[in-house]
């Protein structure tokens, strides 16, 4: 979060955050429970939304349905890979 400067409307959620990991930081059982919800996150929730993704690309864009619930929450994985491409 150093690297990446906050976007104008974001300076709150970073300051709550580099609270949380400064008080990590300070704190083992903190630092272990950030770790686990971290990993817990990347399998239950990221991991599924990129294979989500890879199967709506294998899908012919004519085909897509704005309403369908497949296509909810695609774009919810790219800010993960773009994380570090703004300035």
């Amino acid at each position: 979060m150093k690297q990446v400067p906050p976007l104008p409307g974001e300076e709150a959620l970073y300051k709550w955050i580099g609270g949380e990991l400064q008080a990590a930081a300070k704190n083992p059982e903190i630092k272990q429970t950030l770790k686990e919800t971290a990993v817990g996150a990347e399998q239950q929730l990221i991991t599924p939304l990129f294979q989500c993704a890879a199967q709506l690309r294998k899908v012919p864009p004519e085909e897509w349905r704005r309403d369908a619930a497949i296509t909810l929450d695609v774009s919810a994985s790219a800010p993960r890979s773009q994380v570090f491409s703004y300035r």
